[in-house]
């Protein structure tokens, strides 16, 4: 995939847009997929995501405004559901911020659920920094 071309088609559909570098990064993962929708040659979605070993996660899946609610988003994860499945993955999972209700709706209408007694850790800042001073690593 053209990074250039889903950069952009990034920019269309989030606010908060990853970076040309951060897509580089993220397309150098071994297992990285990515898949772009098109419709009469436009195109107006994308997801993108990892399947190794036994694991599929999804990174991210996203349409263009004027084309959600129209079922693209939840084709896209079909197909990325495909590719896990031959893959002989046996899980498929992703993040969800608890306020997109029309993500989760999307979600529980294709059987996916959240996973019990997990929650997301997060550092940053400080905290961050100050936890990679403390590595030592053995001479």
């Amino acid at each position: 995939t053209d990074l250039g071309r889903l950069a952009l088609l990034e920019k269309g559909c989030f606010s908060d847009a990853w970076t040309m570098e951060m897509l580089r990064d993220t397309a150098k993962q071994d297992g990285f997929c990515c898949l772009l929708a098109t419709l009469h040659g436009e195109e107006i979605g994308f997801v993108y995501g990892n399947v190794v070993f036994e694991d599929a996660e999804l990174y991210k899946v996203a349409v263009l405004p004027e084309y959600r609610g129209k079922g693209y988003g939840s084709a896209m994860l079909a197909c990325l559901a495909n590719k896990a499945v031959e893959e002989d993955c046996g899980r498929f999972e992703w993040i969800c911020l608890d306020w997109n209700e029309s993500a989760l709706k999307v979600y529980r209408s294709i059987g996916a659920f959240p996973m019990e007694g997990w929650t997301i850790q997060r550092l940053t800042g400080q905290p961050l920094a100050d936890l990679a001073a403390s590595f030592a690593p053995e001479a």
